[in-house]
């Protein structure tokens, strides 16, 4: 356990929330948006959640983390346990839809495991990487920073508009840039496929 002064307290964590600023609260539902898909969460609802968790102190925020990476980070949690929920609920015979490759199947996982062509490996790929951005996404789940940079960069953010964004310093961000193409080009060797 952390002492309890290595996080804000209930009127730092008011302060922070009503610090927000219009640029912050446009990028948080951004992220909102983001970690939305496959979720049930209207829109906002995840950013609401995170607030209000703050708020509460269910969650606690560092003082040597900002504010807005610490809801950021509460939102991708709050979204990733709920999709984790949503995966254990979806019955076997069930049929769900699967975008990739510029085609489009609606059988159920029964199904798709009878079918000749599709092994149970690409079945789950297809279903956890629809696109290049969220399969960069799944690759650093646990890493906050890796993950505000690809968000940034998928928005087309580029020099001092990304660092702004981001809320880190230029050396911090084109190291972060570094670790992801590592992690993409080991991932992807060949380049990456849907």
């Amino acid at each position: 356990m952390e002492p309890e002064d290595r996080f804000l307290d209930d009127a730092e964590v008011r302060a922070a929330i009503g610090a927000l600023t219009d640029a912050d609260l446009l990028r948080l539902r951004k992220v909102d948006a983001r970690y939305r898909g496959g979720t049930d969460y209207e829109p906002g609802a995840l950013l609401k959640s995170a607030l209000c968790q703050a708020f509460l102190r269910e969650r606690k925020c560092r003082r040597d983390d900002t504010f807005v990476r610490f809801i950021a980070g509460a939102i991708r949690s709050t979204a990733s346990h709920r999709r984790e929920e949503l995966a254990r609920q979806v019955p076997f015979d069930a049929p769900f839809r699967v975008e990739a490759g510029g085609r489009v199947d609606s059988r159920s996982l029964a199904e798709r495991l009878l079918a000749s062509t599709d092994d149970p490996e690409t079945l789950l790929m297809e279903r956890e990487e629809p696109n290049a951005v969220d399969a960069m996404m799944a690759l650093f789940a646990k890493d906050d920073e890796a993950q505000l940079v690809i968000l940034a960069l998928s928005d087309g953010l580029r020099g001092g508009d990304l660092y702004a964004a981001v809320e880190l310093p230029s050396n911090r961000v084109h190291y972060v840039i570094r670790r992801i193409r590592k992690a993409v080009e080991k991932r992807w060797p060949e380049g990456w496929r849907p």
